[in-house]
């Protein structure tokens, strides 16, 4: 049976649903908490990351043509640096997306459980049933469905993309619905601070963040060399104009006051465009926005375990796809185990947010790095390999950047930045550990 390819629609939406979570629902809040009612800090903070993100989302592209293989994210550093340093990166990684994956699914929880609250309100019965029962019934649906394979998944995908980007422009419409009140922009604007515009990338990297996991699916795309590219630069390319557009519509409609003051900006926007009826809708869809971004995560996560696999630092039974339905199903697994966990030890969305921006920014940083070495070994390469324009000083200024976002951290929560770097660094010895342990194993299979 021949494997289905992922051709270039289908790794835009990949690329797209990487990035949009349900972070930009949520993460203007934290921007205009920092911004300090400054319009001019909380507008240029999106400017500048985007503009970030675009190099950074090609940067990721010429990584991924280079290295075309499954699994991609880990590779990369185990053949650029060691593969100790490929662990160490990827351990903290398991962690890291899982309970990103498992806040942003907890969050979509709340709003399906409104949604069955209201809904069955209107017809005299209430459904008793928790938010994270409605995350864990979300998890178990995510993972039997992923088990029919690559093709069925990536249509899942494409069909959640579309709703979530059909709810995007639906909240971007309220520039032409809503009429602000005065009060709203009244306020004398706020000094600009640079202060304030660098802890304001930590959340705004969040929301961007994702774009580099699909070097993880280059043994699973048609023509990687040409696909990649088309389809980063289409993903980045839609993904900015909807981020500017929404956060236009956010501050148009409620003020920086309201929303720093407000944990659920896109139920307050809804509210003001069409009153309780329109938010019980919004409710759902939500809720399926939310399982786009926890689809591809879960998809995209699960290729690193088989690479670890295949380097001995996991078992070998993470090494075997179904041949029929591509799915690594251990490895599938292993990442709703670890979610399933997440839910019961979970913190709340804005203290993970500081322990996964991190561990994000140690990968980004070292990945982006990569790009040298790849450089310098490959430089008889052919033409067809992709290239990105600006090198060297487009990867330069961008691990500069992931620095400062990293020492914001460290200002901004140090016991994040500590917790964070410990666990970094544990896995340096859990590497040779695991090595030890499983190389028998490795070796009679």
């Amino acid at each position: 049976m021949s494997q289905h390819r992922l051709k270039t629609l289908d790794v835009t939406f990949i690329v797209a649903g990487l990035v949009i979570g349900m972070g930009i629902f949520r993460t203007p809040s934290e921007v205009a908490r920092h911004a300090q009612g400054s319009e001019a800090v909380y507008f240029w903070a999106w400017i500048l990351g985007g503009a970030v993100s675009f190099i950074g989302s090609f940067i990721f592209a010429e990584i991924g043509t280079r290295l075309p293989v499954s699994g991609g994210f880990y590779k990369v550093f185990s053949r650029v640096y060691h593969p100790v340093v490929a662990f160490m990166v990827n351990w903290i990684l398991v962690i890291s997306n899982a309970g990103a994956t498992t806040a942003v699914t907890l969050l979509g929880s709340s709003y399906l459980h409104s949604f069955l609250h209201d809904f069955g309100g209107r017809f005299g019965y209430s459904l008793n049933i928790s938010e994270g029962s409605i995350a864990l019934c979300t998890i178990a649906f995510l993972w039997g469905f992923n088990l029919l394979g690559l093709k069925m998944s990536s249509r899942l995908i494409n069909i959640l993309m579309i709703i979530k980007i059909g709810l995007m422009v639906f909240l971007i419409s309220a520039l032409f619905w809503v009429t602000p009140s005065p009060a709203v922009h009244d306020l004398p604007p706020a000094p600009f601070s640079w202060k304030n515009l660098l802890l304001c990338f930590v959340p705004i990297f969040f929301t961007f963040g994702g774009y580099q996991s699909i070097i993880n699916f280059g043994g699973d795309i048609d023509q990687p060399k040409r696909t990649i590219p088309k389809a980063v630069l289409g993903g980045i390319l839609l993904i900015m104009v909807l981020y500017m557009a929404i956060n236009w519509s956010y501050v148009s409609a409620l003020g920086l006051p309201h929303m720093a003051s407000t944990n659920t900006l896109a139920s307050d926007l809804t509210f003001l465009m069409g009153g309780a009826q329109a938010q019980l809708f919004l409710n759902l869809l939500f809720y399926l926005a939310v399982m786009s971004f926890a689809n591809v995560t879960l998809i995209s996560s699960s290729r690193i375990y088989v690479a670890m696999a295949e380097e001995g630092v996991l078992p070998k039974v993470f090494q075997k796809l179904s041949k029929s339905k591509q799915v690594p199903v251990w490895g599938i697994g292993f990442f709703c185990v670890v979610m399933v966990l997440s839910v019961v030890f979970l913190e709340s969305f804005q203290k993970i947010l500081g322990y996964v921006m991190f561990f994000d920014s140690i990968g980004f940083i070292l990945g982006a790095a990569s790009i040298f070495w790849l450089r310098k070994k490959a430089a008889e390469a052919p033409n067809e390999i992709f290239e990105m324009k600006g090198y060297p000083w487009g990867p330069i200024l961008f691990v500069l950047i992931y620095l400062g976002v990293t020492i914001s951290v460290m200002l901004q929560d140090p016991q994040a930045f500590w917790i964070g770097l410990g666990l970094f660094l544990a896995g340096f010895p859990l590497y040779f550990i695991l090595k030890k342990l499983l190389k028998k194993s490795h070796e009679s299979a």
